[in-house]
């Protein structure tokens, strides 16, 4: 056992996760591919010729979250590295530019090509393989092509990265399927990819030796400088016609098996990724496709020196020394590149700014610019990364208000807020618990006196242990109440059964309404019409007149945004504050302002929670439920970014101990924190006069 878990910390020790290399990849990537990409998380296999290397998507590269397969962080590091490399190849070289009209360079004749319905709505790839009668056999085979050809240039033209590269050519041969499991079209196939990562099958029936012959060779021309994926398409329309020749059976091992195969036996074809001494380039040459890559003017890096990417390649950077100190949270500054390096430029036109992605909102790093500024990281979803000391916070004390809402709202409410009261009060017979066994007391433990009577006639030594106290357990509970400011509180909460307005809840004063319909209709028209905001306020001057029975430390900010350099934080009660009259004033200016960033505002109430020295800590979130601001976002369309950055944050809190709580007043009836926080509790709350049901009820099971 003892040997198993130096095992695991030795596994753990090693494990390099994404979140802490991502910068650091996005930056190599692009410098690879010359052209903006961005680093998303790996969910699928994907459709390239490594399964454990999945593909890249024009300008995504996918990548598992962590890497813990070796037992060094040199080597997870360099997998990573390798799959990045393996991606960023196929957008370097020009897989993701096929022209169907375009021929073939290597191959003579085009045989088959360009007899594909010319249809508006296909691309180019698609026309392709709408030629063959079996697209996934097509397609299949046109990947393990490609892949062969982007892997010899890139051991040909990165020779640094060849030892680690061939490394997880011979590892992904571990997880092939058996042969003898798949028919022969897809044995034909599955051999095709042995060969492309540099071995050879050890099992070949006699039936696939001559197309097998006559396939190595066509594998064999994509290994050129001069190969493009036009002639990867080539290649594929040749392996097909061999392929689809095979009949359907299964894989004929009991029949004419060939052990032992070598390249000699299949006409003499040697066909190997791995680029011979003699070929290999000179040091500098080697690294000048990957300097022009740096310095092209449609890369969206910063040049790199030619020493800093030789370095890198060749793995000189010690992995230690770009982890140790050089990211905050989890994203990446490498003081080993260029200063003022960054991974995406600020474009120069409106229409590039418009799709780019958030982080391309501002061109400098924000600053803290007063005593009370702070800045947050920001969690981007699709590089699976924070984006370092991205948002601002300030903080602001709300200004006051009217001095009689507090009392107004409590008056209108009376039977409501005293309801409350009785019903925190009743928290507090909690604070006392039972001690029995005591060697002094307030009474005598009856059953502890029975047990010592017992002992005393059975002859043992009786336990003098015999009364019972009353302890007063102090209640150890911090809150902060985060309330949404945004714009859009101030929509009128719709009655959704009705289709009207809610009626203003004044239990205390609210007449019994006309049987006349037309009466009511006018009786409502009167009435003012009650915003989220409205709701909210009420809200917090009911939870506040009932915390103040419990005394538990709490205090309440509301929030609102206008990008991510003015995320304002409205201070209504601190969490060291006494409840005031100044308290109150400011409950009565909360106001509609600007919009909903609510990752910041979360994150900053977390650091309030973190300085309290209290047992239980809650964030109470009070919003309308859906988190928006300007570049928050690719565009106005994007919701995910958002919603998985909010999401974000309220699993920071759990990680610290904090428990998260949304309390939503959605005047639409659309509860979206269900789509952001599947695992963080949260409420709909329509209307003030539930609040009795939903606020003790809520408040005890968190606080228990």
């Amino acid at each position: 056992m003892a040997q198993n878990s130096a095992n695991n910390l030795s596994q753990l020790s090693a494990r390099v996760e994404l979140e802490q290399v991502s910068r650091l990849l996005l930056m190599y990537s692009q410098a690879l591919a010359g052209a903006r990409v961005q680093i998303d998380c790996y969910q699928g296999s994907g459709w390239w010729l490594h399964p454990d290397i999945p593909a890249a998507k024009g300008t995504t590269i996918f990548l598992p979250l962590a890497v813990d397969r070796y037992d060094s962080e040199e080597e997870n590091f360099a997998w990573y590295k390798a799959a990045v490399t393996h991606q960023a190849g196929h957008i370097e070289f020009g897989t993701f530019n096929f022209s169907f009209e375009k021929a073939a360079g290597l191959f003579p004749g085009q045989p088959g090509q360009r007899l594909a319905k010319d249809e508006a709505d296909l691309t180019d790839i698609e026309r392709f393989f709408s030629l063959f009668d079996d697209r996934e056999l097509a397609t299949g085979i046109f990947a393990v092509a490609e892949d062969i050809r982007i892997d010899y240039r890139l051991q040909q033209e990165y020779a640094g990265i060849r030892g680690s590269y061939q490394r997880i050519q011979r590892e992904s041969l571990l997880m092939r399927p058996p042969l003898a499991s798949l028919p022969l079209r897809r044995a034909f196939l599955e051999i095709l990819i042995w060969v492309g990562l540099g071995s050879k099958p050890p099992v070949l029936p006699a039936i696939l030796r001559r197309p097998l012959q006559s396939a190595l060779p066509i594998l064999q021309r994509l290994q050129s400088l001069e190969a493009t994926v036009e002639d990867s398409a080539e290649a594929t329309f040749r392996l097909y016609q061999l392929s689809s020749a095979l009949p359907e059976q299964r894989f004929p091992v009991e029949q004419g098996d060939v052990t032992g195969l070598n390249e000699t036996e299949l006409n003499g074809t040697e066909l190997s990724v791995a680029a011979s001494s003699a070929n290999e380039l000179d040091t500098e040459l080697a690294y000048q496709s990957l300097l022009q890559m740096a310095l092209r003017g449609n890369s969206d890096t910063e040049p790199f020196s030619l020493e800093d990417i030789k370095r890198f390649v060749n793995r000189e950077i010690e992995l230690g020394e770009v982890l140790r100190d050089h990211y905050p949270a989890a994203a990446f500054y490498v003081n080993d590149f260029s200063a003022g390096s960054q991974a995406e430029e600020i474009p120069s036109d409106e229409e590039e700014e418009d799709r780019r992605k958030p982080r391309a909102a501002l061109d400098e790093t924000l600053e803290k610019e007063e005593v009370r500024t702070f800045l947050y990281d920001e969690w981007d979803f699709r590089t699976c990364g924070y984006l370092p000391g991205w948002c601002r916070i300030r903080e602001l004390p709300l200004p006051d208000g009217s001095a009689d809402f507090f009392k107004e709202t409590l008056s209108r409410n009376s039977s409501l807020a005293r309801q409350l009261r009785k019903q925190f009060e009743m928290l507090a017979p909690q604070n006392l618990k039972k001690l029995s066994k005591l060697q002094d007391g307030e009474e005598i433990d009856l059953d502890a006196m029975i047990e010592s009577v017992v002992e005393r006639k059975a002859g043992q030594t009786p336990n003098e242990k015999i009364y019972w106290k009353k302890m007063k357990i102090q209640r150890d509970v911090a809150v902060v109440f985060l309330i949404d400011m945004s714009a859009s509180t101030s929509e009128i909460i719709k009655d959704n059964d009705e289709g009207g307005d809610y009626p203003d809840c004044r239990p205390d004063t609210m007449e019994v309404p006309s049987p006349s319909g037309a009466d009511r209709s006018e009786e409502l028209a009167k009435r003012p019409r009650r915003r989220v905001i409205d709701v909210a306020k009420e809200s917090v001057v009911l939870m506040v007149n009932a915390l103040e029975i419990i005394g538990d430390c709490y205090g309440v900010y509301g929030f609102s945004s206008s990008g991510r350099d003015n995320v304002e934080l409205q201070v209504i009660k601190e969490m060291d504050e006494a409840f005031s009259g100044t308290v109150e004033r400011r409950i009565a200016s909360i106001r509609p302002l600007f919009s909903t960033r609510m990752g910041p505002a979360i994150r900053h109430a977390i650091s309030k929670l973190e300085a309290s020295d209290a047992a239980t800590k809650i964030l109470f979130l009070v919003s309308d439920g859906y988190p928006q601001d300007r570049d928050y976002g690719q565009d106005s369309d994007d919701k995910e970014y958002a919603l998985r950055d909010t999401e974000m944050a309220f699993v920071e809190a759990k990680r610290k101990n904090i428990v998260p709580f949304c309390l939503t007043i959605d005047a639409a009836g659309y509860d979206f924190l269900k789509d952001m926080s599947h695992d963080i509790d949260h409420e709909v709350i329509l209307d003030v006069k539930s609040l009795p049901r939903h606020l003790p009820i809520l408040y005890k099971r968190l606080t228990s």
